[in-house]
């Protein structure tokens, strides 16, 4: 039985904002892994530093790791990605990016590539 790589078990699952007076889609396609995999190196490096700057500085990385999974990016920047929010909506905004984010990386339970 084949081994089967982080990319072929990627699964694409979204969350949705309003964003510019437009509900958008989130979707971690292979262009924002890739750009994730360029910038962060392996997805554990990545998670392990999305987690700790989750915590310490969420104001710049829920911006940027939302412009890297938005599907639609017409009439918003990275720097005004998020400003349609204020602090009070950190724990949404975190609950619809992990739901993209962590809905999309591979099984490790091995359950899912068995049903193949």
């Amino acid at each position: 039985m084949k081994k089967e790589s982080e990319i072929e078990n990627l699964t694409p699952h979204t969350g949705k904002l309003s964003i510019g007076g437009r509900e958008r889609e989130i979707r971690f396609t292979f262009s924002s892994w890739r750009a994730i995999q360029n910038e962060f190196g392996t997805m554990a490096e990545f998670l392990k530093k999305f987690e700790e700057d989750l915590r310490t500085k969420p104001f710049s990385t829920l911006p940027h790791i939302v412009w890297l999974g938005l599907k639609d990016r017409e009439g918003v920047t990275e720097g005004t990605v998020l400003d349609d929010y204020g602090m009070e909506s950190l724990q949404m905004i975190s609950v619809e990016v992990c739901k993209a984010l962590y809905g999309a990386l591979p099984q490790t339970d091995g359950a899912e590539s068995k049903k193949k």
